[in-house]
């Protein structure tokens, strides 16, 4: 019986320095894992940061023309960014608030079509796309809607609102902007 309870002790004793060692190597590994973790959160708050310089640099010539309040002036800028569109988007344009003027193309239940350009002539949305122009136009979804019965397709307007899709002129994207409200021409 004795030489069982020391097999028994034996057996036991060897599974408590196993468990031991392994608790020993996954902390080390947690250890090791919890560093390379940090770095790598280092690495992408550096990289963050060298984008939004460079997004500054980049998207200053947009990012005037939209505080300028201009239209035309900031699509066209920003479609020159090319492949750095989405930097200067994601940095410094989303969610800006903006106050665009244009001419109604059709007033929904629920948001306002406009186009930005000065050279309108009655086309509808439709045809609009199909001239490829929905890069120079933008939609006003209101915030709230009876400030915007009484417009009809032709009026001039400008609405006011925060800036949170963008139009893409290869694409035949049009801009929109949310919680859109009217000004005073």
């Amino acid at each position: 019986m004795k030489k069982n309870f020391k097999i028994a002790l034996g057996i036991f004793a060897a599974f408590f320095i196993i468990v031991i060692i392994a608790l020993v190597v996954d902390i080390s590994n947690d250890d090791e894992q919890k560093e390379k973790t940090e770095a790598a959160v280092a690495n992408l708050k550096k990289e963050n940061k060298k984008d939004k310089e460079k997004s500054v640099s980049i998207g200053a010539n947009a990012v005037s023309a939209l505080e300028s309040n201009n239209f035309l002036k900031f699509v066209e800028e920003y479609k020159k960014l090319g492949k750095d569109k989405t930097l200067v988007w994601d940095n410094q344009l989303f969610k800006k608030k903006v106050t665009w003027s244009g001419t109604v193309v059709r007033a929904g239940t629920s948001q306002l079509f406009v186009y930005g350009g000065q050279d309108y002539k009655n086309e509808s949305w439709s045809q609009l796309g199909d001239s490829k122009k929905l890069f120079y136009t933008f939609t006003a979804k209101y915030k709230d809607k009876n400030q915007f019965n009484n417009l009809k397709p032709g009026d001039k307007v400008t609405v006011q609102g925060s800036l949170e899709s963008r139009g893409d002129y290869n694409l035949n994207f049009n801009w929109k902007i949310y919680d859109a409200i009217l000004k005073e021409n």
